[in-house]
C-alpha cells in the first residue's frame, strides 16, 4: 500500500497495526528525487505490544509513503487461531488487517483531506 502527499507535511508519529498474524512492519519514504529512507522496521510485530512510535518527519510534497506488513498464517505461529482456515481481511482480531496508522501536524485550517491520495 501507497500514498502520496500532496503537500510538504510533517509526521510526528507512525503506529503499525495488525492483528496475530502480524509478523513484521516496514514504512519507506520514496522522495521525488529518487531517495529512499525506511522511516519505520519493526521486524518482529507482536499483537500484544501496541506501539507508537514518536518522529519528526518533514516530508514533500510528491513523496510516496510506502507500506509493507507480513503475515505468518503457519502452526509455528503460537498466536495464530487456526492455521488450517483461510485468513480474510476484518476488523476482529481472528481476522486480519493492515493498517499503518501515521500522526500529523496541521495548521488548525488546514484540509486533512487534501493532504494525501491512497493506492493500493
Amino acid at each position: 500500500m501507497d500514498i502520496t502527499f500532496l503537500k510538504d507535511v510533517e509526521v510526528v508519529r507512525l503506529r503499525p497495526h495488525a492483528h496475530v498474524r502480524g509478523k513484521s512492519a516496514e514504512y519507506k519514504l520514496l522522495y521525488p528525487d529518487g531517495r529512499e529512507e525506511v522511516v519505520l522496521n519493526v521486524p518482529h510485530y507482536d499483537f500484544n505490544w501496541q506501539l507508537s512510535y514518536e518522529t519528526a518527519l518533514h516530508i514533500p510534497k510528491g513523496t510516496r509513503m510506502h507500506f509493507e506488513f507480513r503475515y505468518d498464517n503457519s502452526a509455528n505461529n503460537r498466536y495464530n487461531p487456526d492455521p488450517t482456515r483461510w485468513v480474510y481481511q476484518g476488523f476482529q482480531s481472528w481476522e486480519e488487517m493492515m493498517a499503518p496508522n501515521l500522526g500529523f501536524l496541521l495548521d488548525r485550517d488546514a484540509d486533512a483531506a487534501s493532504l494525501m491520495a491512497v493506492a493500493n
